[in-house]
């Protein structure tokens, strides 16, 4: 044996040991028994064991795959300095031809020129022309689509899911597959929340009586602007909950004051006889009639939650609330005795006092009742930035005895009254239904607000079952095709026929090595692009032997024969190869998820079959023949 092919024995069986190392924990992952995986896991070992396995995808092991889409229009309303009836009326049309359209920035260029309006009326500065500011929206919403990928690829983390795949599809489009996800509206809870944090003071009491008050007569049929007109400012308002620092902080107890005869003090409480009937207004209380009061705040039946939306899109409603205050939905509420849930409902400021990009962190933690008496419930403790606490301290302390909300995703979770100055920006969120909804929250105020919302506008979920099904039958595939070509090799070529089926046994271990040494996941149509690499491997070796034969037909020694079958069939392998691997490139390059599974899959059989193929095949050539000079007969 030459000193040539020792180096390259030892090169191929260094292979074939690096190969078993990294094959060699996916093997035993998937073999483990029910017990054996059980001692693994009190051991603490399993983890580390399935981190070092093949992983496996959506299609083979179950899970959830989601489409989203990154609402650019409202990106864009948010992004306007001021909006009026002609950008309403705009934004309405870019959204009408949102789906037929690919290009959105073309598309707001369009509606734009089309109403000849000049874009620095809402954005950028007057001197800017369409085009820079175009640029500054792309910008903006480039920016936007990579923070979205980055902030759900952080809950994603915290949340604990395993071999996610995060990626941008399009302008405006987020494709998120999350393999053996085993709680799929948690998780869609999870991605879609916007979490945008807002702490907002709550308008006064007297003047939300007088607002009620005003929207009832309106219904009676007066005039809304001589309502508006005699509106009238009154005092402050009270409430029953608190907003306090962290247990362990001092707080000064709060006073309530008498509200005096308003509507709401005159309104049922909670507490309802079965026998009461609010699911239609009367003549004389028109608004009101639909309202009970619920610890302080104007609350509505669930059932009545559509008529009242449609009174305050009422022109005329809109004509009573002033420009600097909006009416915003609470959280629902433990039905009462009637059986009947109710939403709170709030008028706020406009403007946030503060919002959540000063929070510092979060965490689920459990009420220890320093300051609400409800000891053992879960609770979101926060802290904010050195910036975001100088605000805060300033907002409670010039505001104390007033209601502040806390407005989650354009929500009020929470509207305590200020008991006393928070200057520390440390806080409790409270009303969790659950230790588990508290971690969610927190995930999300954790890893931060979405830019921008996003809608699920695709989902398919995956069962475990589904995925069992698609490895068995991918399994089968797999070991049928290697079963009939190793016998189609052995019996047409006999000897060489056996050759190559070592060196295909071999392909199919190093791919796997690469594989799991890369930590790739394994799809079904990667499943695929392994059985056209089991026929493309062959075909290798069938160009090899049919070489050799014709060399032999010209006479030619065994020896010699072998060495122009290598030499005359390497030039055609490897243009074959060669033009194969380039559209398997182009396939992976701006293929999506499962056709860069079938790419990667075949990229690296393509690979491993040309050196399996013209390297381990030729020394095993030369180990039985080329060592003896007067070989007559070769088994081909």
């Amino acid at each position: 044996m030459s000193r040539n092919n020792k180096a390259r024995w030892i090169m191929v069986a260094a292979f074939i040991v690096l190969a078993g190392y990294f094959v060699y924990p996916t093997v035993k992952y998937f073999t483990l028994s029910e017990a054996q995986t059980d001692t693994l896991m009190v051991r603490g070992d399993l983890p580390e064991l399935k981190a070092k396995a093949l992983k496996l995808g959506l299609d083979l092991q179950g899970g959830m795959y989601l489409q989203l889409e990154v609402d650019l229009i409202r990106l864009m309303e948010n992004l306007a300095h001021h909006k009026d009836a002609k950008f309403e009326e705009i934004s309405s049309s870019i959204a009408d031809e949102m789906h037929v359209s690919e290009d959105f920035y073309d598309l707001v260029t369009t509606k734009f020129t089309e109403s000849a309006v000049p874009l620095n009326r809402y954005f950028g500065e007057p001197r800017q022309t369409d085009a820079e500011i175009m640029d500054y929206i792309r910008e903006q919403a480039t920016d936007a689509i990579n923070r979205s990928l980055e902030i759900l690829r952080n809950r994603i983390d915290e949340f604990g899911l395993t071999e996610p795949s995060i990626m941008k599809r399009g302008q405006r489009r987020i494709i998120i597959e999350l393999p053996g996800v085993d709680d799929p509206q948690r998780a869609r809870a999870l991605i879609g929340k916007t979490a945008q944090l807002e702490f907002t003071l709550v308008a006064e009491m007297d003047i939300t009586n007088n607002i009620f008050t005003a929207i009832n007569d309106y219904m009676k049929g007066m005039d809304p602007d001589s309502l508006a007109a005699a509106m009238a400012v009154t005092e402050e308002e009270t409430g029953e909950e608190t907003v306090s620092e962290q247990p362990g902080a001092e707080a000064e107890t709060a006073t309530t004051d008498d509200a005096g005869e308003s509507p709401l003090t005159q309104l049922q409480q909670e507490e309802l006889s079965p026998e009461a009937d609010l699911t239609r207004a009367t003549e004389e209380e028109p608004f009101l009639s639909y309202f009970v009061n619920f610890q302080g705040s104007y609350a509505v039946a669930e059932d009545n939650i559509n008529q009242i939306k449609e009174i305050l899109a009422d022109p005329g409603v809109i004509k009573l609330i002033p420009p600097d205050l909006r009416f915003i939905w609470g959280r629902k509420t433990d039905p009462g005795q009637a059986g009947l849930r109710y939403f709170p409902l709030y008028l706020i400021k406009k403007e946030a006092a503060l919002t959540g990009q000063y929070l510092k962190n979060a965490y689920a933690d459990v009420d220890q009742g320093y300051s609400t008496g409800r000891a053992g419930q879960a609770v979101v403790s926060f802290e904010l930035d050195k910036q975001g606490a100088r605000t805060f301290g300033r907002v409670t302390g010039d505001n104390i005895d007033r209601r502040l909300a806390i407005v989650l995703d354009n929500r009020v979770f929470m509207a305590p009254n200020i008991r006393s100055k928070i200057p520390h920006g440390r806080g409790v969120i409270e009303g969790m239904e659950s230790m588990e909804s508290a971690k969610d929250l927190a995930i999300v105020l954790r890893a931060g607000a979405l830019p921008a919302p996003v809608d699920i506008i695709e989902e398919r979920t995956v069962g475990p079952s589904l995925g069992r099904d698609s490895i068995r039958s991918g399994s089968f595939a797999v070991l049928l095709g290697l079963v009939v070509v190793m016998l189609f090799m052995m019996v047409y070529y006999h000897l060489a026929g056996v050759i190559a089926v070592v060196a295909l046994m071999l392909n199919m271990l190093f791919m796997a090595a690469v594989l799991a040494a890369f930590h790739a996941t394994l799809t079904l149509p990667g499943i695929a692009g392994v059985i056209l690499t089991i026929g493309m491997a062959v075909d290798a070796n069938v160009l090899i032997f049919e070489r050799i034969r014709e060399e032999r037909r010209f006479g030619k020694t065994v020896k010699a024969a072998i060495e122009s079958g290598f030499d005359r069939a390497f030039t055609t392998i490897l243009d074959a190869n060669v033009t194969t691997l380039i559209a398997t490139l182009v396939l992976y390059q701006f293929g999506t998820g499962p056709l860069k599974g079938f790419a990667i899959t075949l990229m690296i059989g393509i690979v491993a079959s040309m050196y399996t193929a013209i390297v381990v095949s030729h020394l095993i050539f030369d180990f039985l023949y080329g060592s003896r000079d007067k070989v007559e007969k070769i088994s081909i």
